[in-house]
This record gives structure tokens, C-alpha cells and sequence, in this order.
């Protein structure tokens, strides 16, 4: 299923246009992901940048975490938490596994260039 947000955004200024762009971060890119991180241990300010040029509007997300064991906090373009509380949401609770994903209300509006930020924590 295709993600659909649910309210609708406005459009895009004049003279641009909306262009869907998705990013996948994994070990493969990410080598930080890659590594083990052991119970009860955590791993802080992970940069998962984006590319430079026009500002990116974020409107969904998806964690993909096969053991289950993972727990996450990301903050946006400019250090601000995205959750409401300063807890590891684990993935299971927080992101639906794929297909599915999260939308994001209102939108993150990042700089091109910039990075968000995830903590990781093993929460076994």
C-alpha cells in the first residue's frame, strides 16, 4: 500500500513541485547500524544526512528492526525531538513494520544538506 497522508498538504510555492524521494538507511550506508549494540547499551547522535539542494518536507517513517530488541528516538534538522518525551520508543510499539509507515503531522521541513539525528538503544 502506497503511503497516503492523512490530511491533505498544501501545495507546493510557485514554481516548484512536490517530488516523492524516499531514503533508506541501513548497515549498508549507515555503518553504525550495522554494529551490535549490547543490552541495555546505546548509541547516540547517529547523522542520517540528506542530500544537499531544495528543503525536504519529511512526511513519513518507517523503522524496520528484525530482532525487536531496538528502541529509537530521532530528532529533526535542528536537534529538536520528534517524540514527546525523551523515551526509546521501540519499534514495535512506535513504527509499523513494513509496508507500513508512519505519517508525520505536521511535515519536517529540513534544510537540503542537513541530517537527522536517531539514538538507538538495545532494550533488552
Amino acid at each position: 500500500m502506497a503511503f497516503r497522508p492523512q490530511f491533505a498538504y498544501a501545495p507546493a510555492p510557485e514554481g516548484f513541485r512536490d517530488e516523492d524521494f524516499i531514503y533508506v538507511f541501513s548497515g549498508a550506508n549507515t555503518p553504525v547500524l550495522a554494529s551490535g549494540v549490547a543490552p541495555g547499551q546505546m548509541v547516540l547522535d547517529v547523522s542520517l544526512p540528506l542530500e544537499k539542494g531544495p528543503e525536504y518536507r519529511i512526511r513519513s517513517s518507517e523503522v524496520i528492526d528484525p530482532s525487536g530488541l531496538g528502541g529509537y528516538r530521532f530528532r529533526d534538522a535542528f536537534g529538536t525531538l520528534i517524540s514527546e518525551d525523551k523515551a526509546f520508543v521501540p519499534a514495535v510499539l512506535g513504527f509499523e513494520p513494513s509496508p507500513g509507515c508512519i505519517s508525520l503531522e505536521p511535515e519536517l521541513v529540513c534544510p537540503g544538506g542537513s541530517a537527522l539525528m536517531v539514538d538507538v538503544m538495545n532494550l533488552s
